[in-house]
């Protein structure tokens, strides 16, 4: 999971500024991890005796994995926003590139990485997707105890149906791990994000941020993604991931543009 607050810096903004925006970062980040310290560890794998099956679970006595990067880039926010495509360097915005769940194993299940542009801020989220899926709602937990969202895992799995059981099983003999971006298949839409959280309201000391995206482990053909959008009042921000050929066919159909500039 790839997200990331992009902000401008406020006139007069300096390197003290900087420093203490960037320490104010370091400081939410801990408190966050007080909360929900298994971000901090790392996942492990625990072979039962005498048995082929194997228990993945998350070790908090491995050593602290969680990371926080502190980097610049002389990029300005324009040339991250304006062009049709996104520049290549984006993606070193981001830790956990091209990664599955299972390098958990011995990479961070969480990293935020401040990004100094040189008219901006950018502020950059990974999180291993393991280790933080459930069906509760970032309310529901903080009213519960861990052991409470681990039950819910646990009820998903062993309600699964038999057609389910028969998917694992093919998938676990084919040997084949996916990712994020590698598609379903050629006809499937999936829709994405959340309505719950507006991240437009996410406060740091330097205003409303000018966008809030996703990185490229969180798209691929056929990828809708919504969040609530910049504008009071029930705005979106929606966007299309589709290959580029559809892309192309798509915005020169003038029609459907000019439809979807009126809704």
């Amino acid at each position: 999971m790839q997200k990331f607050l992009l902000f401008a810096k406020p006139l007069g903004f300096d390197m003290n500024q900087l420093g203490e925006l960037v320490q104010k970062i370091k400081e939410s980040f801990c408190l966050t991890l007080v909360h929900f310290y298994p971000l901090a560890g790392r996942l492990a794998t625990l072979k039962k005796e005498e048995s082929i099956d194997l228990a993945i679970y998350i070790a908090c006595n491995k050593g602290s994995r969680a990371r926080f990067i502190h980097a610049s880039l002389d990029l300005a926010i324009d040339d991250i926003l304006s062009p049709t495509y996104a520049p290549g360097n984006v993606r070193s915005f981001f830790d956990h590139r091209r990664s599955i769940n299972y390098y958990g194993h011995t990479k961070s299940l969480l990293t935020i990485q401040v990004t100094e542009l040189t008219d901006g801020i950018f502020i950059g989220c990974s999180m291993n997707h393991m280790a933080t899926s459930t069906k509760a709602d970032y309310g529901e937990l903080l009213e519960q105890s861990l052991g409470w969202a681990v039950w819910l895992l646990h009820h998903a799995v062993i309600n699964q149906t038999r057609v389910s059981h028969e998917q694992i099983e093919s998938w676990l003999q084919s040997g084949e791990l996916l990712r994020a971006s590698d598609p379903p298949d050629a006809y499937s839409k999936l829709l994405g994000c959340s309505l719950r959280f507006n991240m437009y309201v996410t406060e740091f000391g330097l205003g409303k941020p000018v966008a809030v995206l996703n990185g490229s482990t969180n798209k691929f053909d056929g990828k809708l993604i919504v969040n609530p959008g910049a504008e009071e009042g029930g705005s979106m921000d929606f966007g299309i991931c589709l290959l580029l050929h559809v892309m192309t066919s798509l915005v020169s159909d003038k029609e459907l543009m000019r439809q979807s500039l009126s809704l």
